[in-house]
């Protein structure tokens, strides 16, 4: 049986997500990035996951499923740092 191999470009939270989820399929994944983990556009960001429903019902569930799928996140793999689930005001 050949395994796959998958390089991403890339170690934000999208080319981490996809390495994390291939890995878990058993894909051979090899992470490429010109700095640290998470410096460029993940670093710069301002890293707020919320659905609100002055948003489209399609948006606001993909939102949604994103935060939950955090939540889960944060069990599965206990290295990653905390969110800070603090609410917002506007």
């Amino acid at each position: 049986m050949t395994r796959h191999r998958v390089v991403v470009i890339g170690a934000g939270i999208i080319g981490a997500s996809i390495a994390y989820h291939l890995l878990q399929r058993g894909v051979v994944v090899i992470v490429i990035d010109g700095d640290q983990p998470g410096t460029a556009a993940t670093g710069s960001s301002f890293a707020w996951i919320n659905a609100t429903l002055d948003n489209p019902k399609s948006y606001y569930g993909l939102r949604l499923q994103s935060m939950l799928e955090y939540r889960r996140w944060e069990i599965e793999l206990e290295a990653m740092p905390p969110a800070h689930w603090d609410g917002s005001l506007f």
